[in-house]
């Protein structure tokens, strides 16, 4: 059987990740390990080939099977698409949806048209599901039912076109996670969008020690160690239940490979949940030591780390930590039901600026329950923890509204309240107009709030700004004057290509690489921008004439309004949504308890309204 592993674009062009696509390539080794070696990696997300070219690889190619991979479920709509193009490309090839998306089976199912699901880790899964349908043939031969309802870990529509969940696979253990096979990338994807240039991760920039004469020209590559969450946030979904950790003679046997490979001296750890096991990472830190390898973490918790703990992770080769802070605010800790205290993010912040480690501080607002009081405890809590920094904070803040993912409390919540359709078609509805969205896109999240959508847009805007004008009265002397930064600006917009070309030789002649050189050179003018903004700041925010701070906030959701790729319409109802708000106040009472939204959803009970959905109620909830 020839069979195609396909990724699926979860983001607008330009803006693909450069994370590996781990859960395809586990799947292909699986595959092949049994038998199925006419395997092959189809990264569309990664190579972001045309439409016309994808259809056309798929007509060559001609596989058996195709699997496609939707990580989250803004890869709905494209998979919707690409779906009804292989049906009526390849009628009798089978098509297999894993991921996320999944939380989502019913309309992937009957809607989408594919033929299964795979839900949660698909490695054994797939195995099953192969078998079944070398046996069976094509499309146009009936499904055995009795055999798929034995098949653990996957979703189908039966014989009465009921939607079925089979139930959930025992997990992988955690030696079997992330063993990967880089062939893969290299015969099937660009492997350089994989192992890249460090330094376009701003920490590694940040940190002298990146600078080291020894580390030039040295690649990164991303490592994962753990999978799962010792936490369930409200937002956030997930199939894995709990958290594995990966065993340390495994991780060091995988980062020694890449640096072998690949001439790698930097490492990102991908994972959601470093460190909260301290026995685990004290032999971790002591194994990392000898490999002279810089190094940065994706995900870790605020309550699992102290000061000696994140000194000793500097010395090991840490540069940076990136918490999921998500609030200053206790009472929005508690809806989130993220199971720590606004002092742990204290302590974890303040701590990581005395060990030295670049810090980024991701916030989440927009839950249910979020006000201007909410809002204003997050201002305080970050102008506590950023105004130390050596410089604005606007490069270190990741400020986003909360996006109702399936498969979470907050996602049943908006079917509660009616902003998400109870009918697969109505919910389908929202999952369109949610496709192809970045995470700090603005004009596409649903309004959880008691307040009208301008407001609740503006304070994003409203954090920034006034951290900004914090951050400029503690440090006056880093202040620019406005006429320096236009010029400055004007001049970068108006480089001469002789100019950009020297520029280009000396990062060349510094042992920078293409990627790199790009990033500084090509889109230097982004960065004038920013010393714009921070001046803009300093001159009409920090000053006496107050009422400027609205138009400085207006005037960034007036430019949201005509660069985003959304309705019009859905805007207009957005306008007339505040005249109401000025002459009734806000909304009352829509969510008065300060608790946890999955408590809150228990309470609510939401009965199913048909016979898939009851079937399908484990999806929701996550595990």
């Amino acid at each position: 059987m020839k069979i195609a592993i396909c990724t699926s674009r979860i983001r607008p062009d330009g803006e693909q990740t450069v994370f590996p696509p781990l859960g395809s390539m586990s799947i292909i080794q699986e595959l092949v390990k049994h038998g199925y070696e006419d395997t092959y990696l189809f990264d569309i997300d990664g190579l972001r080939p045309a439409y016309s070219d994808i259809l056309a690889r798929f007509e060559r190619d001609r596989p058996d099977v195709i699997g496609i991979s939707g990580v989250v479920s803004t890869s709905y709509k494209f998979i919707k698409q690409l779906i009804a193009s292989i049906h009526e490309l390849l009628p009798e090839t089978p098509v297999i949806v894993g991921g996320n998306v999944a939380a989502s089976s019913e309309l992937v199912l009957r809607l989408a048209k594919a033929d299964y699901c795979v839900v949660g880790e698909g490695e054994l899964t797939i195995i099953d599901l192969m078998a079944y349908l070398k046996n069976k043939g094509g499309r146009s031969n009936p499904d055995d039912y009795d055999a798929l309802r034995k098949m653990q870990g996957i979703t189908f529509l039966d014989e009465k076109n009921v939607a079925v969940f089979t139930g959930y696979r025992p997990q992988i253990p955690a030696d079997g996670l992330y063993d990967l096979n880089y062939d893969i990338l290299e015969r099937d994807t660009d492997v350089s969008r994989y192992i890249i240039e460090p330094f376009l991760y701003p920490a590694f920039r940040w940190d002298p020690r990146g600078y080291e004469p020894h580390r030039r020209g040295q690649k990164l590559a991303t490592i994962v160690t753990t999978k799962g969450c010792v936490a369930r946030c409200t937002f956030c979904h997930r199939w894995d239940k709990g958290i594995r950790f990966v065993g340390i003679d495994r991780i060091i046997e995988r980062i020694k490979n890449v640096q072998e490979r690949y001439n790698v001296g930097f490492i990102s750890f991908a994972d959601e949940n470093f460190g909260s096991d301290r026995k685990w990472v004290d032999e971790l830190l002591e194994a990392l030591a000898p490999l002279d390898i810089l190094w940065r973490v994706g995900g870790i918790r605020a309550r699992t780390v102290n000061l000696d703990m994140l000194n000793r992770m500097r010395e090991a080769g840490c540069v940076q930590v990136q918490y999921g802070i998500e609030s200053g605010s206790q009472r929005m800790l508690d809806v989130i039901e993220k199971n720590t205290k606004v002092q742990h993010n204290i302590d974890a912040a303040n701590w990581s600026f005395e060990a030295g480690l670049y810090l980024v501080y991701s916030m989440l607002i927009g839950m249910p329950g979020e006000t201007p009081e909410t809002v204003r405890e997050n201002i305080d809590f970050l102008k506590a923890v950023t105004g130390m920094l050596p410089e604005p904070p606007y490069a270190r803040l990741s400020i986003n509204r909360v996006e109702a993912l399936p498969g979470t409390a907050v996602y049943e919540y908006g079917k509660h309240l009616g902003l998400i359709g109870r009918t697969p078609e109505d919910e389908e509805k929202y999952l369109l107009h949610i496709s192809d969205t970045s995470g700090g896109d603005s004009g596409k999240q649903l309004n959880f709030t008691d307040y009208p959508d301008f407001v609740v847009q503006g304070w994003r805007r409203l954090m920034w700004m006034e951290l900004m004008d914090n951050w400029f009265k503690l440090h006056p002397e880093k202040q620019q004057a406005l006429s320096t930064t236009l010029w400055r600006t004007f001049k970068s917009r108006f480089e001469s290509k002789k100019s950009k070309a020297a520029r280009r030789q000396n990062f060349k002649e510094a042992g920078a690489g293409q990627e790199l050189i790009d990033s500084f050179v090509d889109k230097d003018f982004n960065t004038r921008r920013n010393e714009v903004a921070e001046t803009m700041v300093a001159v009409w925010y920090h000053t006496s004439l107050h009422f400027l701070r609205h138009f400085v906030v207006l005037e960034m959701l007036v430019k949201d309004f005509f660069n985003k790729d959304v309705p019009k319409s859905w805007w207009v109802k957005r306008v007339f949504e505040l005249p109401v708000y000025w002459l009734r106040g806000p909304k009352k009472n829509q969510f008065a308890k300060y608790q946890s939204m999955r408590k809150t959803m228990t309470e609510i009970d939401l009965e199913p309204l048909t016979e898939s959905e009851a079937n399908l109620y484990p999806l929701q909830l996550g595990r």
